[in-house]
Order: C-alpha cells, then structure tokens, then sequence
C-alpha cells in the first residue's frame, strides 16, 4: 500500500480542473448566491439598513466575478499561447503562398478577362446563327411538300444545320474562362444623392447609424435634435 503524500508524486503540484475551480467557487458563495435571489424578488430597496445589505451583496458577487475571471484566464492562457505560437509558426509560410497565389492571378487576369469576353461575344454570334438557322429549318419543314423529295431533303438538311449550330452554342458555353469570379465594385459620385437615396429607401439603416453616432459622441459634443444629460446609477 502507497501512503505516499499525492503532493509529494509528479503533477501532485497541478492545478484544480476547469469545472473544479467553477465549482469552488460557487460553493464558496453558495450562501451569498441564496441571499441575493431573496433580494431580487422585484422589490426595491428603501431604507439605508437595506441598502447596506446590499451594497455588502453587491461586493461579495463582484469578488465572486474576479476569482472566477481569474480562474476563466489560467484556464484560458495556455491555449491562447498555443494557438498563437501555431499562427506565428505558419503566418509566414501562409503569407507567401497567398502572395504567389494573388501574383498568378494577377498575371493572368488581363488575359482572361479578354477571353472571356471574346468567349461570350462568339456564343451570341453562335446563338443568333443558331436561330436563324432554326428559323429557316422550320420554315422549309413547313413549306416542303411530303410529294417533293428534294424539298424534303432541303429541310433535312437545314435540320441538321440547326442542330450543329446549338452544339456550337453548347461548345462555347462549356469553353468558360476558368478562375474568373464576379467582383461588385462602387464609387460615390455623390455623397449628398447616395444618403438622400438611402433615408428615402432604407430608413432603417439611417436609424442604426444615427443611434450608433448619438451613443458614441452626445457626451462630448453637441448634437442636434439629441437631448443628453447625466445621471447617478448604482455599479
């Protein structure tokens, strides 16, 4: 039988597990935990006794908050380390290869753009010639008598044109310019247009940034149309 002390064998040192820590800490503030669930029962303090009460509540939580903070960040630490120790490690590698990759497309991206264009302009050629070839197959069908063979064969023979031309279409269609993607891009020609565009059609998006403004700067400025004061507030 081992009566070793366990603080006396490897790792007999080691800190408490994550949930051991949580759960120390809420059992040490299991009684504080009960007394504030009695006092936020909907009604507010109204006396200075009371307040006392709670103000020493109100310290033991915030106590109870940084240990656990700081139990949250000795847990947190060594992972953060590690994963920024393998971000370091392959950021530079990773940084060249997306450089190579962008110099390649770049070199590229002139040449493709005009292929591609080229491409789309010969498939309208092709699907104009296509129907008019259709166009004038039918028209024979129609017109060739069951009597004449020769107009028979006429229209067979626009038939089968007509068909060669939709393949060529479908050639063409299967021949895009790979590695090209569709980029939406903008410039404002006029800012005063572009808001006046934006409150007409999407109020809302004005709303959030007026709301979103007002909150970052009435303390510091002046705002027109804002009413800003300050107040006390318990913490």
């Amino acid at each position: 039988m081992n009566n070793m002390n366990p603080r006396a064998v490897i790792g007999g040192n080691a800190p408490p597990e994550p949930i051991d820590a949580m759960l120390a800490i809420q059992n040490e503030f299991e009684g504080v935990f009960a007394e504030v669930a009695n006092w936020l029962d909907g009604t507010p303090v109204e006396s200075d006794e009371h307040m006392r009460a709670v103000d020493a509540l109100l310290a033991a939580v915030k106590d109870a908050a940084r240990m656990a903070k700081d139990a949250k960040e000795a847990e947190y630490r060594p992972h953060k380390a590690a994963c920024d120790a393998v971000v370091t490690r392959w950021k530079a590698f990773l940084d060249d290869l997306d450089r190579q990759a962008k110099g390649l497309a770049a070199a590229a991206s002139d040449y493709k753009r005009k292929r591609e264009a080229d491409r789309q302009a010969a498939e309208r050629e092709a699907r104009a010639e296509a129907e008019r070839k259709m166009a004038e197959a039918e028209a024979a069908a129609r017109a060739a008598s069951k009597n004449d063979i020769e107009a028979q064969r006429e229209a067979a023979t626009l038939a089968r044109e007509a068909a060669q031309a939709q393949g060529k279409i479908a050639e063409l269609r299967a021949d895009k310019t790979r590695g090209l993607r569709t980029v939406h891009k903008h410039e404002i020609t006029d800012h005063r247009a572009a808001l006046h565009w934006i409150a007409t059609n999407d109020r809302e998006a004005v709303t959030e940034f007026i709301v979103e403004y007002v909150r970052r700067h009435s303390s510091s400025r002046a705002i027109d149309g804002v009413r800003a004061w300050t107040e006390k507030e318990a913490f």
